[in-house]
């Protein structure tokens, strides 16, 4: 049985499948998308934690896209959020937001 990578362990995977996610925008990128329900989310912040535990903040531009200086080896964490407006129920409790939130990690060489 071949085994598929986990998904928050590199750049190779570069369609959204999830909700909310960061894909990279060709595999081995430094460059990645943040989408949301399919479509391109602009102007949203982007967390990088790079090897260094450097911390920086991000926009994505209008296309939803980012780049990471990626310009030390070793692992870089992304951490993105987005609250979006909900009609939902959970635990009994009706909501009208929901907090969304993603992460993805990849090693620079």
């Amino acid at each position: 049985m071949r085994r598929r990578p986990s998904r928050k362990a590199g750049r190779s995977e570069t369609r959204a499948v999830q909700t909310f996610e960061l894909v990279p925008v060709t595999a081995g990128s430094d460059s990645f998308a943040l989408t949301f329900k399919g479509q391109p989310l602009t102007e949203t912040q982007v967390t990088v934690i790079n090897p260094d535990f450097w911390e920086k903040t991000f926009k994505t531009d209008a296309d939803g896209r980012m780049t990471v200086p990626a310009s030390v080896k070793g692992r870089y964490i992304l951490v993105a959020r987005h609250t979006a407006p909900a009609d939902v129920e959970i635990a009994g409790q009706k909501v009208a937001k929901l907090q969304h939130i993603a992460s993805l990690s990849f090693i620079a060489e």
